[in-house]
């Protein structure tokens, strides 16, 4: 296994607001078709705010970013979504942002840079075509749009536990979930030493 297939495979448990649309087999090939030429997650961060510094280190997983200034430009860059979607809502706009997911409860999940695994209170077929908006919460939270292909549904007590295999993902917001499986498997790792 080459080191890009490594950093693919690594996977985390945890929490993040995910959406999710079930395809017909006609949407999908259209979804495919223009995929590639849409925006990724990361572009739209990137445009919003060029300024942010995170950026530039994108893809280097070997480093946090934990000063003060980085804190309080992500808690003034999450205010200012926040009051978007507030602002949104007063309005009582129908269409909701891609970014007001990111306000969303989460979900429990198992992610990795190739898949997702979820609980779904609905049963969904192998086989089945997904769109999917999945927030990760980096530095600024970024809702990155995938595609997929249902591989194994499961029937367990809490609902139908759904694993996807992504089709199409944006290779920088691929990078962008890995360094956020590393950041978060680091602070598992931490977690559990401190406990012990």
């Amino acid at each position: 296994m080459n080191e890009k297939e490594r950093r693919s495979a690594v996977r985390v448990d945890d929490y993040i607001p995910i959406n999710y649309k079930l395809l017909t087999a006609q949407e999908y090939e259209k979804e495919l078709k223009i995929f590639p030429n849409t925006q990724s997650g990361v572009e739209k961060i990137e445009l919003k705010y060029p300024f942010f510094p995170w950026l530039k280190y994108r893809g280097r997983e070997d480093e946090e970013f934990n000063t003060a200034e980085h804190a309080i430009l992500d808690l003034l860059i999450s205010l200012n979504n926040k009051l978007d979607s507030l602002i949104r809502l007063l309005k009582k706009e129908k269409e909701l942002e891609i970014e007001d997911l990111c306000l969303k409860e989460p979900d429990y999940v198992n992610i990795s840079a190739t898949g997702i695994r979820f609980i779904s209170d609905q049963p969904i077929k192998k086989g089945a075509f997904l769109k999917l908006q999945i927030c990760i919460p980096l530095f600024i939270s970024l809702v990155i749009p995938v595609l997929g292909k249902v591989v194994w549904t499961e029937k367990k007590a809490q609902g139908y536990v759904i694993g996807v295999e992504f089709t199409a993902i944006h290779e920088d917001d691929r990078d962008a979930l890995i360094h956020y499986i590393f950041i978060r498997q680091r602070k598992l790792i931490r977690k559990a030493k401190s406990c012990r």
